[in-house]
């Protein structure tokens, strides 16, 4: 009788244990899975703030070239005035790099950087030199201005740069068409520092965050910390409007 009692604390110690097991492996993973959840609601509401934060910095530059465009069309092109505008806008903006109007022609007759305005068409200077990929990219989004009566944005753009310099320029170029009429009568076309306008800024709103700023091309995979192959498990895609181009940011 004794040994049938002690059987049966026996099991009955067994069966405690296999039901503690099961409670304690049912814990563990409500507790993990109440983990993720808040990880990823984090990461949502981290990344959805980033990436309307960078939208709203892109849209607020290119106001500004619209701004430009739209008081060309109205009063007609001052050489004066544009100079003025446009500089104040490059004192503004430190991610605009430089603003250029053409007319209606396809002419290139000022380029105003900070430095100071350059008149294209009658400088006595020696002319600068200019990359084919500059050109074709400005061409093309003056070309995607016009037909779409609003502002393009081209690729983006690595820019010629010293070995080991890893903070070079990474531009792209902006162009707002100055509607007459409904027709397009030229453009103003900037050059955007993506640098300056979106990686610094979100290294100084996301830290210690991962992130990868992808422009959806394959020609921008900026990663911080540099050197990010793999996404994290939790990492999540959140859309940025460029102009007339889609971006993605990778929290």
């Amino acid at each position: 009788m004794h040994k049938d009692r002690a059987i049966s604390v026996r099991i009955a110690q067994l069966l405690a244990g296999v039901v503690l097991a099961f409670a304690a492996f049912f814990l563990y993973k409500t507790y993990n899975a109440y983990l993720e959840a808040k990880i990823l609601n984090e990461v949502r509401d981290v990344g959805a703030q980033a990436a309307q934060r960078e939208a709203e910095r892109i849209e607020n530059t290119l106001v500004e070239i619209n701004g430009l465009a739209a008081r060309i069309a109205s009063a007609g092109f001052n050489r004066n005035d544009f100079t003025e505008a446009a500089h104040d806008e490059l004192e503004r903006n430190s991610a605009l790099r430089s603003i250029d109007y053409f007319d209606a022609d396809g002419q290139h007759i000022l380029l105003v950087s900070a430095s100071g305005p350059n008149d294209v068409q009658h400088s006595k200077a020696k002319a600068p030199d200019i990359s084919f990929q500059t050109i074709s990219a400005v061409t093309i989004v003056q070309a995607r201005a016009d037909l779409t009566k609003s502002v393009a944005a081209y690729h983006l753009l690595h820019m010629a740069r010293r070995r080991g310099d890893e903070n070079g320029p990474l531009n792209v170029f902006a162009a707002a068409p100055i509607m007459i009429k409904h027709e397009a009568q030229g453009e103003v076309v900037a050059r955007i520092d993506v640098r300056t306008l979106l990686i610094d800024d979100l290294r100084a709103t996301l830290p210690p965050a991962k992130f990868t700023l992808d422009d959806s091309t394959g020609r921008l995979q900026a990663s911080w910390p540099p050197g990010i192959e793999r996404p994290d498990q939790f990492a999540q895609s959140f859309p940025i409007r460029f102009a007339d181009r889609q971006w993605e940011l990778v929290v």
